[in-house]
């Protein structure tokens, strides 16, 4: 079995996003990979990271083609490339589904990786609100250059240079398109989970199309939008779909029981507080924490401006003395040419 081969393994590493909305990583690209992990039983330690979710495998011969190794150690990053490694230790999907099931699985993984991952990546960091009350406090300090924090442009570079965010351009854009990513996913499942209990394709044992559904599925309805400051419009769409795809509510919470108890103690499902309760947008002052982080450019550039008003008064009589003696330099040079034109008026 799967889980016999990945006990033989050595310890993996896995680069995440640190926990935030009371998941256990803010990206779900890395739920993806940590919930594949726990699918076959591997041996892994998490260690906080930058997007995007990486994943590092010691070799058994010091060496292998075609993949980024330092020190006898694969490093894979995106998570298509950490699944498709994990694919390639143990052979899951290939065990698991059946011949006819594997372009369902491969639908799923273009919707999911394609549209649903990257919608609530993009929704997490362009939301003003979510991004100021919770990736800004919880997850930037863990993660970010200290130049990116004095700049304050952490939010700006993952928006505009990552792509973990997708080709979203407004919230309101991600949150539709997620809409309609998870009532397809309610749908598939409600077609292929026969009989019940089995998981996402109807397999008897999970693979990687349950991690990429679980993530995706799991980020949205298990996430604790609404004492995060989320906008009117995301707790909306929380509460909705909660009510409304119940059947896949279900099986994130049976797949959330079985591999994922451990962080039971903040990491469940909630009941959706009402719209006004969620609606935080707008409504609260901001906090001194917050105005001293969004002003941190203006006192960057007059540290700087002070350092070098301070730098040119302290060196005032060097600089004066250099611009005099460039100046006696000039003197003399023009008196020379002077000199040089006199005597050559002469000889004629």
């Amino acid at each position: 079995m799967a889980t016999d081969e990945m006990a033989e393994l050595p310890t993996v590493t896995l680069f995440r996003y640190p926990a935030c909305f009371a998941i256990p990583t803010a990206d779900p690209h890395a739920l993806a990979v940590e919930c594949m992990l726990r699918f076959v039983g591997a041996h892994f330690v998490k260690r906080d990271a930058p997007l995007p979710v990486a994943l590092e495998v010691p070799t058994r011969d010091g060496s292998a083609v075609g993949c980024h190794e330092n020190g006898g150690v694969v490093r894979k990053t995106g998570v298509a490339s950490c699944l498709q490694q994990i694919e390639d230790s143990v052979h899951v999907d290939k065990d698991v589904l059946p011949v006819e099931k594997r372009h369902l699985s491969l639908c799923v993984k273009i919707l999911v990786v394609n549209s649903l991952l990257p919608a609530f990546v993009y929704l997490t960091h362009c939301d003003l609100d979510l991004f100021d009350h919770s990736i800004r406090k919880g997850v930037v300090p863990k993660v970010a250059t200290l130049w990116q924090r004095l700049l304050g442009n952490y939010r700006r570079g993952v928006l505009e240079r990552s792509g973990c965010c997708g080709r979203y351009s407004s919230v309101a854009e991600a949150l539709e398109e997620a809409e309609k990513g998870l009532r397809a996913l309610q749908t598939l499942y409600v077609g292929n989970s026969n009989p019940p209990g089995t998981f996402f394709l109807g397999t008897e044992r999970p693979c990687s199309a349950d991690a990429l559904v679980y993530a995706a599925a799991s980020s949205f309805l298990h996430a604790d939008f609404a004492n995060h400051h989320a906008s009117l419009a995301v707790v909306k769409m929380q509460k909705r779909l909660q009510g409304e795809c119940t059947t896949l509510v279900k099986y994130i919470e049976r797949v959330r029981q079985m591999y994922f108890e451990e962080y039971s103690a903040f990491y469940t499902l909630r009941a959706a507080p009402s719209c006004a309760a969620g609606a935080h947008s707008g409504n609260v002052a901001p906090e001194p924490d917050d105005l001293f982080k969004k002003g941190r450019r203006m006192v960057v550039a007059w540290t700087i401006g002070f350092s070098l008003l301070y730098f040119t008064l302290s060196n005032a009589n060097l600089i004066l003395e250099a611009l005099s003696e460039l100046q006696v330099d000039e003197e003399e040079e023009e008196e020379e040419g002077k000199e040089e034109e006199g005597k050559g008026g002469e000889k004629k």
